[in-house]
């Protein structure tokens, strides 16, 4: 066999390695993510890069006593999975593995303070604190993969208080990155994205209700 039809032999073995997650990978079907939620920086994968915004002056005094936070999630044993895909046309399945969550409703207390960088503090109390508290509850949180890139959706049940009572919500967020290694920190860090865009728009709304302003139900 001479180097050309060497080279076309093996061709297809090559591709198949680099399809394949490194051997080093944390991902695995017994290891569950660890479900620390931690700020990522926001990245351009997937959706077009902007500019820095401009310092975002909030009011004052917007603190919320949370009484109660909850994983109301139907599955709480994963949050999605991971297919490896053969490359090329056909997009054959060469394998797969199931992402496993670790404590969910860990992970949203962890996740109430970062509300703090927009404008609102929280406090936990059991105990109704007037108008001024609310409960919040993880619906959905979903990791995958596609292509390149890792994906994530999180949903948020959550009340706002405001004069006229509570108003029931839910809030979405959706994370995006560059799959390198195919880890579950890498997963994690997704899904971490997605949590922090769902609290972002809950802030939106504590802070509307803390300046006595309406705050609209979900459609």
């Amino acid at each position: 066999m001479n180097a050309h039809h060497m080279l076309r032999a093996v061709a297809p073995l090559v591709a198949l390695a680099c399809a394949l997650p490194p051997a080093a990978h944390a991902l695995t079907d017994t290891e569950a993510l660890s479900m620390v939620f931690e700020e990522q920086a926001p990245n351009s994968f997937g959706r077009p890069t902007q500019a820095a915004p401009a310092p975002v002056q909030y009011p004052r005094g917007c603190r919320i006593h949370v009484r109660k936070v909850e994983d109301l999630r139907l599955n709480t044993e994963t949050v999605g999975g991971s297919i490896f895909m053969m490359p090329g046309a056909t997009g054959v399945p060469l394998g797969g593995a199931s992402l496993l969550s670790g404590d969910g409703l860990k992970w949203t207390t962890s996740a109430l303070p970062s509300l703090k960088a927009s404008g609102v503090q929280t406090e936990a109390s059991e105990a109704a604190a007037g108008n001024r508290s609310a409960e919040v509850a993880l619906r959905l949180a979903q990791a995958w993969t596609s292509g390149l890139n890792m994906h994530s959706y999180v949903m948020l049940q959550a009340t706002v208080p405001t004069p006229a009572g509570e108003v029931k919500k839910r809030y979405h967020g959706f994370g995006t990155k560059m799959n390198f290694a195919n880890g579950n920190a890498e997963y994690m860090a997704t899904l971490n994205l997605g949590m922090a865009e769902a609290l972002k728009a809950y802030a939106a709304d504590l802070r509307s209700a803390c300046e006595g302003k309406p705050v609209a139900a979900s459609p």
